[in-house]
Parts: structure tokens; C-alpha cells; sequence
């Protein structure tokens, strides 16, 4: 925002030097902060599967990757408040933004994680106009942007739009929580009947999870790997 007042400008400077450039770890962006608890989950519950992204101390699992999001001035400075508008402008922005940074390359991607529906459409256009990829649809495990940023568009079931609910497993969107049941708003959704999003995140958080809740993020966590490997070969470009 070129009205922001100077020391605004200045912070954000240094949370994209400390979250996107300044980094020996990769960064993982998702649309929102129910996406967040969801991976989180999905990651600690694979990490025998997944060295890479997690390790196991003495009394939890850490992760490797740090999931952007964890403060809301963090998110508001850098215009990550949700959705793929802001996703879309971040994309938009990145190739500018870094040539602010000279020192040295960074040693890890920055890996944006996106459904896969209409909402994604803004985040496709911008990788397209980004970057060297002249068809952008959601079918590709992900894309390379630009330096070491990357999409990674949630898989696809059967062929029709997915958000990032639909990874999980029948048990925890279709169980009943306080007498009401999971929706995703919209048409049909009734208060006295239904929760939203946020909530079920809610729920999930509270509740003693299994990695079958988490086995249709095998493939998000493999695009994951493959990005890194991808980054450690070809490095910036």
C-alpha cells in the first residue's frame, strides 16, 4: 500500500527479508488459518512418512517447514489476511519485491498452498503472468513462480473443485458437534443447524486425531518434498 505510513513499509520489508528471503527453512503460505491446523495435523501425524517435513524430539513432533500465520499483525502487514485475492497479490508482487535483497539467495522455497476450485482462478492468472508457464489449470503437482517461490494447488478429486475439507476424512466433516453438523456455507446453511469452516478447524483442533483423518494429504505433503528437492537442484532462477 503506497499510503501506508513509512514504518509500516518498513516492517513489511523486514517480515518478507525474515519469512520469504532471509530463510534456511521453507515457508508455507495457505489461504487461511483453517488450512493451517489442517496441515499442521496431516504433518505430524506423517512425519514417519515424511522425514523431511518433521522430526521427532523427546516429548513432540517438530515440524520443518514453518506455516506462515501464526500472528495477525504478521498477516496484515504482509496483506495475508486470507483468500486467494491476497494470495494473488503476494504472487504478483514477489519478483519486484525481491530485488530489494542482495545479499545472499535464499537457501529454502516459499511454497503457497491453494484449493483447487473457482476461488484459485486469481492465483492462476497471476502465476500465468509471473511466470514462464503459459497454461495454468490445477493439474500440475505444482509450478515453479519465480526465485523460490512456488504453488502447490490441493489434488483434485474425482476431477471436480477441492477445498481443503474435502482431505478429510468422513469422520471429522460429517460427525455431529453440539448438535449440529459441518456446512460450507453459502446456500443452504442454516445457524440452528450448521457450523462453518471455522468451527469444524475448532473441533478438529480439540480432538484426538488419527493419520486416517490425514491420508488424503499424502499427496499435498509429496508436493511439498518435491519442491524442495526441485529448489535444492535448480536453486533461484
Amino acid at each position: 500500500d503506497p499510503t501506508a505510513p513509512n514504518f509500516v513499509k518498513l516492517y513489511r520489508q523486514f517480515l518478507d527479508y525474515k519469512y520469504f528471503y532471509g530463510i534456511d527453512r521453507p515457508t508455507i503460505i495457505c489461504e487461511g488459518p483453517t488450512d493451517r491446523v489442517y496441515l499442521r495435523a496431516a504433518i505430524r501425524h506423517h512425519v514417519d512418512d515424511f522425514p523431511g517435513l518433521a522430526f521427532r524430539d523427546e516429548k513432540s513432533v517438530k515440524l520443518v517447514p514453518r506455516i506462515l500465520g501464526a500472528s495477525a499483525t504478521t498477516d496484515r502487514v504482509l496483506g495475508l489476511g486470507g483468500g486467494s485475492g491476497d494470495l494473488s497479490n503476494l504472487i504478483c508482487r514477489y519478483k519486484k519485491d525481491a530485488a530489494t535483497y542482495t545479499f545472499r539467495k535464499p537457501a529454502a522455497p516459499v511454497i503457497i498452498i491453494c484449493d483447487n476450485d473457482d476461488g484459485a482462478k486469481k492465483i492462476f492468472s497471476s502465476i500465468r503472468s509471473t511466470s514462464r508457464h503459459p497454461i495454468v489449470d490445477g493439474s500440475q503437482t505444482y509450478y515453479h513462480v519465480f526465485g523460490n517461490l512456488y504453488v502447490a494447488p490441493l489434488p483434485k478429486i474425482l476431477g471436480q473443485p477441492t477445498d481443503i475439507e474435502r482431505l478429510l476424512s468422513d469422520r471429522l466433516t460429517t460427525g455431529t458437534y453440539n448438535g449440529k453438523t459441518f456446512h460450507r456455507g453459502g446456500e443452504g446453511f442454516d445457524r440452528a443447524q450448521h457450523f462453518g469452516k471455522i468451527k469444524l478447524s475448532e473441533f478438529v483442533s480439540r480432538l484426538s486425531t488419527a493419520k486416517d483423518d490425514f491420508s488424503m494429504f499424502e499427496n499435498v505433503l509429496q508436493a511439498v518434498v518435491e519442491i524442495q528437492e526441485d529448489y535444492v537442484k535448480n536453486g533461484w532462477r
